[in-house]
């Protein structure tokens, strides 16, 4: 008796350890990178478009540190010209029509809008490449 008890102790305890990985946060309430890790593609496409994002800005000379998903595009990007480059290397980058970009690109406010925009109107995907 004393072994069933303990059995089912142990088992409860796993299914409780392992039921807290990778809890899925939907795009909408995350407000950092890490929470998206239970839906990896949205994952991979936040970490891909953030590391160029970042190297876009220090190739134009803009400083971006501390970002999040909450981060307003337009307080990195201040210019049209640096805006229009930054469109010039999502369309390049994620295979994004120009019609599409041009169309869409006026609703993106944040670096979360930024993300759903390129997983949405992007292509062609491959993360695993170097």
């Amino acid at each position: 008796m004393n072994q069933k008890i303990t059995t089912s102790l142990l088992i409860a305890f796993l299914m409780i350890s392992v039921s807290s990985c990778n809890n899925y946060t939907s795009m909408t309430q995350a407000t950092k990178i890490s929470q998206l890790k239970g839906n990896p593609f949205m994952y991979n496409v936040s970490k891909s478009v953030i590391s160029n994002l970042k190297q876009h800005a220090k190739s134009s000379g803009l400083d971006v540190s501390n970002l999040t998903l909450l981060t307003p595009v337009s307080s990195i990007f201040t210019t049209d010209n640096q805006l229009g480059g930054f469109k010039e290397m999502l369309m390049k980058n994620y295979h994004i029509p120009t019609l599409k970009m041009n169309k869409g690109f006026s609703s993106i406010v944040t670096i979360k809008d930024l993300i759903r925009f390129i997983a949405t109107n992007g292509r062609g995907f491959n993360f695993y490449s170097n």
